[in-house]
């Protein structure tokens, strides 16, 4: 894994749009073109992710934009997509979204 700030234990997806997220450590914005890490940086292992199903019940797939509740889910996943501890959800992006009315 590349050691970007995507690939940290404290990074959390941004349900509404791809690679964005929030870093829980320094309570910032992650932005894709984000490169450097900071000293914080951990970076999340398979382990990990299964200890957080164990005791939270699931993670959360950015790529699929779905939950992941089971080891054997997660193992599908986690070589191509982009898995995360969870996912920050905007509540006022729904409502910025256009309607076809």
């Amino acid at each position: 894994m590349d050691r970007r700030c995507r690939n940290c234990i404290f990074f959390r997806s941004y349900d509404f749009m791809d690679n964005f997220g929030y870093c829980i450590k320094n309570n910032v914005i992650v932005d894709p073109s984000n490169v450097s890490v900071c000293d914080n940086f951990r970076e999340v292992s398979i382990d990990d992710l299964k200890e957080q199903i164990r005791v939270h019940g699931f993670v959360y797939c950015a790529t699929c934009r779905k939950f992941i509740t089971s080891i054997d889910e997660l193992e599908e996943h986690i070589n191509k997509h982009l898995v995360t501890y969870g996912f920050i959800r905007d509540e006022v992006a729904p409502e910025e979204i256009p309607s076809a009315d």
